[in-house]
């Protein structure tokens, strides 16, 4: 079983602490079942999982589009945990509120596709071992980042609602990032990038 971080609209803390297993420190513990095993294998040795999977077999969702491309069907995507993740959809009726809020995650709960997740590069991976509060840093200038750059590079759906893929969050300007975080002279902004 791996940890996973609920859905954005859930999860109302900025840092995700951690327990000694790794586990986020939140109201909510979800976790993600994680099994590679053949179903021949699940019959077999550990028949209430298989009872449970056989459920989702009756309502057809081997057959949907994330399952038929996995084997086994039941087997999730190897995603670690990122050091800082965002929602991708977000409201904003106002264009001042912010729509997209991230969120600094120190456990190893993964996420779902609903969040955009932050890996950070090795370089700066090492600077963060060496600056404790760094990643608080970076953290209050992810959420400093006015809205209106963010939500001029995503699009826009009705009632307010933006979203904001990988690639037009990449196309926001990092380098007042890099200025505010007064480590310029020692990170590029391709190294900072995630």
């Amino acid at each position: 079983m791996i940890p996973i971080l609920p859905s954005p609209r859930f999860l109302s803390e900025s840092i995700i602490e951690t327990d000694a297993k790794g586990h986020p420190r939140i109201d909510k513990q979800l976790f993600l079942l994680d099994c590679n095993r053949p179903s021949d294998e699940l019959k077999e040795h550990f028949p209430a999982l298989w009872q449970y999977l056989r459920q989702g077999i009756e309502k057809g969702i081997p057959e949907g589009y994330i399952c038929t491309h996995r084997t086994p069907w039941y087997s999730q995507e190897q995603r670690p945990a990122a050091l800082f993740v965002s929602a991708y959809i977000g409201r904003n009726s106002d264009r001042k509120t912010h729509p997209f809020r991230f969120i600094l995650n120190r456990s190893r709960a993964t996420v779902t596709n609903s969040w955009l997740v932050f890996y950070p590069t090795p370089l700066l991976k090492e600077i963060l071992q060496r600056k404790p509060g760094l990643d608080i840093e970076i953290l209050h200038q992810l959420n400093s980042i006015p809205p209106e750059l963010l939500v001029d590079e995503g699009r826009v759906y009705g009632g307010g609602m933006y979203k904001l893929e990988p690639k037009e969050m990449a196309r926001i300007d990092a380098d007042s990032l890099l200025t505010q975080l007064r480590i310029k002279k020692t990170l590029t902004r391709q190294e900072l990038l995630f």
